[in-house]
């Protein structure tokens, strides 16, 4: 299952929080916690409410119902320790807070809306090709080292 682990923080926290996943997500792919990932900036010069480091982690051992948002109490049970404890190091550690969320039914969500404006998302992709994307581009950007 795909989670969104969504950190709300101006550029620079993010920069700093990227550096610090970006390791991790290695760390975490090389002994199978993690199978596919996307890392991305979502920030605004001046800083916006919105910002955030988005933290999407693919976990295999997860098998909660992709088809919410919200995730059940269960779901977040299953995210692996070493991955929660990270997780919530980091927020603590750097005043962040960390809402977890289920990716692909977000990624429908925003898709059915961009739809009902008549505007295509991601070229009109279907969901499993724009996360398929997304996370090729995230392996590429932090280099062979990272994976």
């Amino acid at each position: 299952m795909f989670i969104h682990f969504d950190l709300p923080c101006d550029r620079k926290m993010q920069h700093k929080l990227h550096q610090m996943f970006r390791h991790k997500i290695a760390e975490w792919k090389k002994v199978g916690l993690v199978s596919r990932a996307i890392l991305t900036y979502h920030y605004h010069t001046p800083s916006v409410p919105s910002d955030s480091l988005y933290v999407c982690l693919e976990l295999p051992t997860v098998t909660g119902e992709a088809a919410e948002e919200k995730l059940s109490r269960e779901t977040i049970a299953e995210i692996p320790s070493r991955i929660s404890e990270f997780l919530d190091r980091v927020s603590k550690g750097n005043h962040v807070s960390c809402k977890a969320i289920g990716f692909m039914a977000e990624i429908q969500r925003v898709k059915r809306s961009f739809e009902q404006r008549g505007e295509a998302y991601y070229d009109g992709a279907p969901v499993e090709e724009t996360i398929r994307f997304a996370s090729l581009g995230t392996n590429e950007a932090l280099g062979p080292s990272a994976f």
